[in-house]
C-alpha cells in the first residue's frame, strides 16, 4: 500500500471516529420541554391535514391568529413519535446533528485538507454547541446554516454548484424555524465581501479568494430565489418577524434563561472563541479573506445578546478557524507534517477521549442532565401531576406556568387547554400576570374570574426579586386562600378553586396542614403530639401518590426522627434522590443511627453529608459521635472545624473543653474555657 493510500485510510478513520463521537453525544433521551410543543402541534396539524388559522390551545387568546413557525418540524416529530416512539425521535436528533457536523468537517477541509486540525477544532465546536443537542428545530438550523456556508465555499474554491440546492434548502428552513432570517448573512458576506476583496486586490492588497463577477451574479440570483422560496408557506413574510420579536421582547429576554445575555463562564467561553477566531485571521493576514471576516462578525456578536445563540458562533467560526490555521501552516511549509501518522493519531486520541468523557458525563464534554440512550426524560415535565389530573377527572381550562403548557396539551388536549405554552404569544402584560399570579392571591382571583379556570398546575416557585431566602423564615409555599392544595410532588403542585366544580375532590384530597416548601427547621419546630398523626397521614399520601417524592420522604424522615421512630426515619431518608436534599437526608440518617446506638453508621452518614456541604452543625454532630466512640483525637478535629466555620457556636465549647482535658491538653482546655466565657458573657 502506498503512503498516500495509508494516509487516506487514516484520514477516513479519523472522520469516521469523529462522526461516531458526535452521534453518541447527540443520542440522548428526549428531555427538552419544548419537544412536547412540537409533538402537540404536529399532531394537531396532521390530524387537521392543515395548519390551523385560529388559536386553539391557549384560551386567553383563543380565536386570534394561530402562530407556529415550525409546523413542518412538528409534523415530522409527531409522525416519528407515532410510528417509532422515542426511538424515532432519538435517531432523528442524532442523525441530524451528525449530518451537520459532517458538513462542517467537509467545509473545514477546503482547500487545505488538514484533517488533524479540523478534528481538533471541531471537537471544540461540539463542546460549545452540545447544550443545543436537543429536540428542537435548532438541530435543522445547524444543518441548513452549515450547508449554506459549505455550498458557497464550494462554489468559491472549486466552482462546485451545490448552491443550486439552496432555494429548496431555504424553503425547508423557513417552514422549520424562524431562524431562516440568518440566511442573509452568508449570501451578503460572499457577495459584498467578494466585491470589496476584488477592489482591494486591484490596489495591491493581498487577500484571499473571491468570487468572479459572473459568480457574484449567480450567487445573487440564488439569493433572490432562496428569499422567494422562504415566502412559500402558511406564514409567508411573517416568518422573518418572529425571531426579532422574541429578541426585542422585554418579558422574554428577562424571564427565559436562554434569552438572557451570557454571564460568567458562558461569557468567558464566548470571549475565548471570539479571540481564537480573531487570532486565526491575524495568522492568515497575508491571505486575509474579507468574505469570511464579514461572515463571522454577526455570528460573534449575536451570542453576546442571548445565550441560546452560542452554538451559532461555534458553527460559523469553527470552519473559518480551521481554514485560517491550515492556510498559515501551509504557507510555513508545515501543512504536510499534519498529514503524517502521529498528528492524525493524536487527533484521533483527542476525539476518542472526548467521546469517552461525553459518555461518562464529564463536564464540559458530558452533562448529567442529558442521559445517553433512547427514551423520554420527564425531569422538566409535570408527568406525575398530569396523571393525578387524569385520575381525578380534572379537565377544562388549566392555569399553568410558561414551561408546562405544552406537556398539558400533549397529554390532555382537547379536554384540557392552557393559559400559555412555550410559544409565549400572550401579550406582555398577560405574561407578567401569569408569572406573578401564584404569589398574588388577588391577581390570581382576578384572572380566574376573567378566564374561568378552576385548576392550577404550578411548578416549583422561583422567588420574586428582593424576597428573603428560603433558608430563613420566609415560606415559599404558594399562599392562595381561595384555592386548595390537593396534590404535590418534587416538581409540581395542583390547586383547585374552593367552592367550584371540583369541590368533591377537595373534600377527599386537600392538604390542610402540609406546606410542601416550608423550611425543614420550621416544620420540625411546628410538630406537636397533637398534629403529628395528621402530618404523617398527609406526608404518606404525598410520598405514595407519586414515585417516591424526595421532599415528602425528607419531611417524613424528620417527623419519624421527632417520634424517635429511627428505623422508619432511616428508610424514608434513604428514598431521597434529589441532590439538593442529599445533605440533610444524610444528617437525618446520622441522627437516627445515633439514636439506635449504631455510632459507626452514624458517623459515616455525617461524613456523607459533609462531602456534599460543609455545615458547622454537622461537624459538631460528628465530633460528638467520635467522643462517644472513644476517639477524642478525631472528635477534636471535628469540633475545631465546626468553630472555624462558625465561631459563634457556643454549644460546641463544652464538648471541646472536655475533649482537650481527655487528651491531657490543659492549656488548650483553659484557653477554650476563656473563649467560652467571653462568648456566653460568663454564663
Amino acid at each position: 500500500m502506498t503512503p498516500a493510500a495509508k494516509r487516506n485510510q487514516l484520514e477516513l478513520a479519523l472522520i469516521v471516529l469523529f462522526l461516531v463521537s458526535v452521534f453518541l453525544a447527540a443520542l440522548t433521551k428526549v428531555v427538552d420541554s419544548e419537544t412536547w410543543l412540537h409533538l402537540s402541534l404536529g399532531r394537531l396539524i396532521w390530524q387537521m391535514k392543515a395548519v390551523p388559522t385560529t388559536e386553539l390551545f391557549t384560551y386567553p387568546i383563543a380565536g386570534t391568529t394561530f402562530v407556529y413557525n415550525s409546523w413542518l418540524f412538528g409534523v415530522l416529530c409527531y409522525l416519528l413519535d407515532h410510528s417509532f416512539g422515542a426511538y424515532g425521535l432519538g435517531l432523528l436528533k442524532a442523525l441530524t446533528i451528525t449530518t451537520a457536523f459532517y458538513i462542517l468537517f467537509r467545509d473545514s477541509l477546503r482547500p487545505h485538507r488538514n484533517y488533524a486540525v479540523t478534528a481538533i477544532v471541531l471537537i471544540a465546536v461540539v463542546v460549545m454547541s452540545r447544550y443545543r443537542f436537543v429536540m428542537r428545530p435548532d438541530m435543522f438550523l445547524m444543518v441548513f446554516l452549515s450547508f449554506s456556508i459549505y455550498s458557497l465555499n464550494a462554489y468559491l474554491y472549486d466552482g462546485k454548484k451545490a448552491l443550486y440546492a439552496l432555494p429548496v434548502v431555504h424553503l425547508l428552513w423557513a417552514n422549520m424555524h424562524a431562524s431562516v432570517i440568518i440566511m442573509f448573512v452568508p449570501f451578503l458576506s460572499f457577495i459584498f465581501g467578494s466585491i470589496l476583496q476584488r477592489r482591494l486586490k486591484e490596489k495591491g492588497f493581498i487577500a484571499g479568494e473571491s468570487l468572479s463577477n459572473r459568480q457574484i451574479m449567480v450567487v445573487a440570483v440564488i439569493f433572490v430565489a432562496s428569499f422567494l422560496a422562504t415566502l412559500i408557506g402558511p406564514h409567508q413574510a411573517m416568518e422573518y418577524l418572529y425571531g426579532p420579536k422574541y429578541i426585542t421582547s422585554n418579558w422574554h429576554t428577562h424571564n427565559i434563561m436562554e434569552m438572557l445575555p451570557p454571564t460568567g463562564i458562558d461569557r468567558l467561553k464566548l470571549i475565548i472563541a471570539a479571540a481564537v477566531t480573531a487570532l486565526s485571521f491575524v495568522l492568515n493576514r497575508k491571505r486575509l479573506s474579507i468574505i469570511h471576516l464579514f461572515l463571522v462578525i454577526p455570528f460573534i456578536a449575536l451570542p453576546f445578546v442571548s445565550i441560546r445563540f452560542q452554538f451559532i458562533l461555534a458553527f460559523a467560526c469553527g470552519p473559518v478557524v480551521v481554514r485560517n490555521i491550515s492556510a498559515y501552516l501551509a504557507r510555513r511549509g508545515w501543512g504536510g507534517i499534519f498529514s503524517r501518522k502521529f498528528p492524525l493519531a493524536a487527533a484521533a486520541c483527542i476525539v476518542g477521549l472526548a467521546c469517552v468523557l461525553n459518555l461518562t458525563n464529564v463536564s464540559p464534554f458530558g452533562d448529567s442532565y442529558d442521559r445517553f440512550g433512547f427514551g423520554y426524560n420527564y425531569a422538566e415535565m409535570p408527568d406525575q401531576a398530569v396523571k393525578y389530573l387524569d385520575k381525578r377527572d380534572i379537565y377544562g381550562r388549566i392555569f399553568n406556568p410558561f414551561r408546562y403548557g405544552q406537556y398539558i396539551i400533549w397529554t390532555g388536549y382537547p379536554e384540557r387547554t392552557v393559559f400559555t405554552d412555550a410559544r409565549g404569544h400572550l401579550p406582555a402584560d398577560l405574561l407578567e400576570d401569569m408569572q406573578n399570579a401564584p404569589y398574588d392571591p388577588g391577581l390570581m382571583d382576578s384572572l380566574q374570574a376573567k378566564y374561568g379556570f378552576e385548576a392550577l398546575l404550578l411548578s416549583r416557585p422561583i422567588l420574586p426579586p428582593n424576597t428573603p431566602s428560603m433558608h430563613g423564615k420566609f415560606d415559599i409555599s404558594f399562599q392562595l386562600p381561595g384555592w386548595a392544595l390537593v396534590y404535590w410532588d418534587d416538581k409540581s403542585f395542583v390547586y383547585l378553586k374552593k367552592g367550584g366544580k371540583f369541590a368533591p375532590v377537595i373534600t377527599t384530597d386537600e392538604y390542610k396542614l402540609m406546606k410542601p416548601l416550608m423550611p425543614f427547621s420550621d416544620f420540625i419546630r411546628g410538630l406537636t403530639p397533637g398534629n403529628i398523626p395528621e402530618y404523617e397521614s398527609e406526608l404518606k399520601r404525598a410520598a405514595n401518590e407519586t414515585t417516591d417524592s424526595s421532599r415528602a420522604n425528607m419531611f417524613l424522615s424528620l417527623l419519624y426522627l421527632t417520634k424517635k421512630d429511627y428505623p422508619d426515619s432511616i428508610t424514608a431518608a434513604s428514598k431521597v434522590k434529589i441532590d439538593a436534599l442529599k445533605a440533610i437526608s444524610y444528617i437525618a440518617m446520622g441522627d437516627a443511627y445515633k439514636g439506635l446506638g449504631d455510632l459507626k453508621r452514624s458517623l459515616g452518614s455525617y461524613r456523607m453529608a459533609l462531602e456534599r456541604e460543609e455545615i458547622p452543625g454537622v461537624y459538631y454532630r460528628a465530633g460528638v459521635v467520635c467522643s462517644m466512640m472513644g476517639d477524642p483525637k478525631r472528635a477534636l478535629r471535628y469540633y475545631k472545624k465546626a468553630l472555624k466555620l462558625d465561631g459563634s457556636m457556643s454549644y460546641v465549647y463544652p464538648e471541646l473543653i472536655n475533649t482537650y482535658r481527655a487528651l491531657g491538653m490543659k492549656d488548650k482546655a483553659d484557653e477554650a474555657s476563656r473563649k467560652y466565657q467571653r462568648l456566653t458573657g460568663g454564663h
